[in-house]
């Protein structure tokens, strides 16, 4: 019983940590890309294609685990192909992640 309590634990904490989110992505695609070159603020990232299973690949690249600081950030992405040596032209991106959150309002009782 303990392991199987210890079983379930980790999964979730394993299943928190792949899920946590925001995510760069791109749409699928037929590309023989292998893997996608994510540069932010200058500093670059080499990430795996994602490989969907029906013919096509993308990029899902969780910003989470970089705990960027608040504020604009420059992104460019760019596919690259290992095997040929080949790479897409850099996409570039901009994103904002917000200081704070607003407060909650219009906090009361409900019947429904």
């Amino acid at each position: 019983m303990k392991k199987i309590a210890i079983l379930l634990i980790s999964t979730l904490l394993i299943s928190t940590v792949v899920f946590a989110g925001p995510f760069i992505k791109t749409d699928p695609t037929t590309s023989e890309i292998t893997h996608y070159i994510v540069t932010i603020d200058g500093s670059a990232a080499t990430v795996a294609a994602e490989d969907l299973g029906d013919g096509t690949v993308r990029l899902h690249y969780d910003l989470a685990p970089l705990n960027l600081a608040s504020g604009q950030h420059d992104v460019t992405v760019k596919g690259t192909n290992d095997f040929w040596g080949l790479e897409t032209n850099p996409v570039p991106f901009v994103f904002n992640k917000p200081a704070t959150l607003a407060d909650p309002a219009g906090i009361g009782l409900s019947a429904e």
